[in-house]
């Protein structure tokens, strides 16, 4: 029997109540789907045992057969549902290569009712048992001696039942009765009918490759507009999903296609099947006078077959809008989208984003604009389009992104801002859009951008887009596990994409799975889909399994393609974290170098700086402050605001920290990551190690994301005396080798641990770690400050051995 038919089930301050199937936390009711409450229950019912995944597998989705990664999303969700109380413990533990283990302490209260309910059931069951005696007597009576018609059967007198009239009335109840039934049947199958037409669907969702439209309407600017506006309606659907123009023309090029010429069937087709499309959407545009015609047919990626077609004419440019609604509504149905989904996903062009032509034909010019990288250019557009109709939401949304890209994060938010206070009267997709980087960039609670991105999926789950921003939150949260989840789904529906594959890897390796990142890498060079970002994964896993092999593979393929800045700049961090400075910094500058041919200079120069801190950090200032100072410091950058400690400028780093903080105070990095470690910092500069520890101690939660904190942790540890809970924090970061195969944490989270060993007179222990770190920095520059300092202080704990 389940625990919760005894009674309410609390723990940690939870309540669970099965018989209005809730969760509650104190007075605030927390959401769960069906399939994430019942694994609650099985959880919680087991709780004095590891629940194998097998055993859940077969509990939640019984004759099902279903993927694990089914079960690990319901898991996170649950436990993400079990996170608001104070102590932050996990209520459930992950068993590793076993399963889960439902931990925390239950109560379990008995219901308050359980009297009352029990005797109204007996009292029932002795209604229904007298009901039967008096049935019995009075086919037995002889049918004479009618009095008036009883209002109520007595019990005690039953001699004075008149039969007849009974039996009479009871006919006509149960005739009147039946009749109702009869009727009330009718209606719900009506109803249910009604429900199952709405719902109704043509088949699985389909993806689309929008081919340019054929034929003019006389201006081009004019036709491109409409071309984006059928993709913006078709956006809205959840049903239909449109292969972004970015992939179309990433796709064309592999083609050796340009992006602007004209798109025949045959290269429709095939950029189709390099997309994973089914359906290619070919449109062609006529004019007579003032009259248009618009015409959209689908047809089959793999042997042309005419799917749907739809057409629309119109008397005048302005009704153009509105005639594609129209018709991309027709093609939605065509192609198999209930007729519920249209209607709750289908907002006109002029409700969801703008009624003036002009300000949607600046806005389609932007997004080309964007998208050729010609950021200025697309802002310009942009403000034009604002001009145009200050209310138009798609547009500051638009601009706000293209602010980002450009580095000028102040804009971005004001652009953001507006765009979210305009959130109600754009297009559902569009409005979880502006939320989440509203959420992300504006008030930087990345929890709330995951509850926002989850909520998108939810609406549109064929939308790689939506999966792709969630597995970016989880990657800033440390949520490693739940970040490969969400990588692969990204990854399933945009299969040709470098960068999701890139993403899933990376993923894949720092959740420890270096075999499943290696043969993810691998599936993507045998499909075709190759460049710097697989080849610098390569290159990351290598040095994460010490395989030499696969290290020199991965270098010879650079040789040959000297113009990748990311593999160029991997080699660079790896020379940092190794001590070898002279090389790092010119693989620094060979990489921004490229970047900033390629036009990414604002990355180029964010890097630079960045690269600068790790250099300060591991020793060398001067190259370290050259680098650091080449660009003036970015104060919304937290990275870049600890370079400014790590300098010895706590003053302004203590300030630009607390005016950060009064501008968003539920900024996650700021409050649990960033913000602690300037402070610990800045206490370990003031020799204050206990205040820098108690500092430190908010970034606990984030740990997932690096090793980072736990070195700076230990080191904090280690300055206030406490040797032991330093080794503990030392050992967390040499614990997680794939987490961050070529960051600074690995050396030095092994010098930390020799320095606490040596501390706590562990000397052969302390020595071997010591050895540890030597090797890792066998290449490193003579001069290097830590070498020098390593290998002193392991000839003196040998000498220390020795005299004993």
């Amino acid at each position: 029997m389940s625990l919760l038919n005894k009674g309410l089930v609390c723990f940690e301050g939870y309540e669970v109540d099965r018989s209005c199937w809730q969760l509650r936390w104190q007075d605030e009711q927390i959401p769960l789907n069906r399939k994430t409450f019942d694994l609650l229950l099985y959880l919680i019912d087991h709780r004095a045992q590891v629940v194998t995944k097998d055993e859940l597998l077969t509990a939640l989705w019984p004759d099902q057969i279903v993927e694990e990664s089914n079960l690990s999303q319901h898991v996170f969700l649950l436990r993400k549902a079990l996170s608001r109380h104070e102590s932050r413990r996990k209520m459930i533990e992950t068993i590793a290569g076993r399963g889960y283990r439902f931990v925390a302490s239950v109560e379990i209260a008995p219901p308050e009712e359980t009297q009352s309910l029990v005797f109204q059931e007996r009292r029932s069951i002795t209604r229904l048992t007298l009901e039967e005696q008096i049935d019995d007597q009075i086919d037995d009576q002889i049918d004479d001696q009618i009095e008036a018609e009883p209002t109520a059967l007595e019990l005690t007198s039953q001699t004075e039942v008149a039969p007849k009239k009974i039996t009479a009335l009871s006919h006509r109840v149960l005739l009147a009765a039946g009749v109702l039934v009869v009727i009330a049947g009718l209606g719900w199958f009506g109803w249910n009918q009604w429900q199952r037409w709405l719902d109704r669907t043509g088949g699985p969702p389909v993806q689309v490759v929008l081919a340019p439209l054929a034929g003019t309407t006389g201006d081009t600017i004019l036709d491109h507009t409409l071309l984006d506006a059928l993709r913006m309606d078709l956006t809205q659907s959840p049903f239909v999903s449109v292969v972004p123009s970015t992939t179309v023309t990433t796709t064309l090029r592999q083609m050796k296609r340009a992006a602007d010429d004209p798109m025949d069937a045959a290269t429709a087709r095939e950029l189709c099947e390099r997309t994973n499309s089914q359906v290619v959407l070919n449109g062609n545009l006529a004019r007579d006078g003032q009259q248009f015609l618009v015409i959209e047919q689908a047809t089959n990626c793999v042997d042309g077959t005419t799917l749907a077609a739809a057409r629309r004419e119109v008397n005048k440019p302005e009704d153009l809008p509105g005639a594609i609604d129209k018709l991309t509504e027709t093609l939605r149905q065509k192609l198999g989208e209930s007729r519920r989904s249209i209607a709750r996903f289908s907002i006109p062009i002029a409700d969801a984003d703008t009624a003036s032509l002009e300000a949607l034909k600046a806005y389609s010019q932007a997004k080309r604009m964007s998208e050729q990288g010609k950021r200025e250019e697309s802002v310009g557009l942009l403000n034009q389009a604002i001009g145009y109709d200050p209310n138009f939401g798609s547009a500051y949304y638009d601009l706000a992104m293209n602010y980002s890209s450009m580095g000028d994060n102040a804009g971005a938010r004001k652009a953001l801002e507006k765009a979210y206070s305009l959130r109600d009267s754009v297009s559902p997709l569009m409005k979880v859009n502006i939320t989440g980087r509203y959420e992300s960039i504006v008030t930087g609670d990345l929890y709330a951008a995951e509850r926002n991105y989850r909520t998108w999926i939810a609406l549109y789950p064929r939308t790689a887009s939506a999966w792709n921003n969630l597995f970016i939150i989880q990657r800033s949260l440390g949520e490693q596990a739940e970040s490969v989840v969400s990588a692969q789904h990204a990854l399933e529906l945009r299969a040709k994409n470098l960068g999701l594959y890139s993403n899933l890897a990376q993923a894949q390796l720092a959740s420890g799975d270096a075999k499943a990142a290696r043969a993810t890498c691998e599936q993507a060079i045998a499909q075709g889909v190759d460049g710097d970002l697989i080849h610098m994964t390569l290159f990351l896993i290598a040095v994460a399994q010490s395989d030499d092999a696969l290290l020199q593979a991965q270098r010879d393929w650079h040789t040959k393609h000297p113009d990748s800045p990311y593999f160029t700049l991997g080699e660079g961090e790896l020379a940092t974290a190794e001590g070898r400075f002279t090389e790092a910094r010119r693989f620094i500058d060979q990489g921004t170098e490229i970047l900033r041919h390629q036009g990414f200079t604002e990355a180029a120069t964010s890097l630079t700086k960045a690269y600068g801190v790790n250099f300060i950090e591991a020793g060398d200032s001067s190259d370290g402050l050259a680098l650091f100072q080449s660009a003036p410091i970015d104060p919304e950058t937290g990275s870049e605001v600890l370079g400014l400690v790590e300098m010895g400028n706590q003053g302004e780093a203590l300030k630009i920290l607390n005016d950060e903080l009064s501008k968003r105070p539920k900024d996650t990095l700021w409050r649990s990551w960033f913000g602690p470690a300037i402070r610990g910092e800045i206490a370990l500069a003031a020799n204050k190690p206990l205040e820098a520890v108690s500092a430190f101690e908010p970034t606990r939660t984030l740990d997932g994301r690096s090793n980072e904190m736990a070195v700076r942790r230990g080191r904090a540890y280690l300055a206030s005396g406490q040797p032991l809970l330093a080794e503990a924090e030392f050992r967390k970061a040499i614990a997680k080798p794939f987490l961050e195969p070529v960051a600074l944490s690995k050396p030095f989270g092994w010098l930390g641990l020799a320095r606490a060993l040596a501390a706590e007179g562990k000397s052969t222990q302390a020595a071997d770690a010591y050895e540890h770190f030597l090797t890792l920095w066998s290449r490193a520059d003579t001069q290097a400050v830590f070498l020098n300092q390593a290998k002193q202080e392991l000839a003196a704990l040998h000498g220390a051995s020795a005299s004993r």
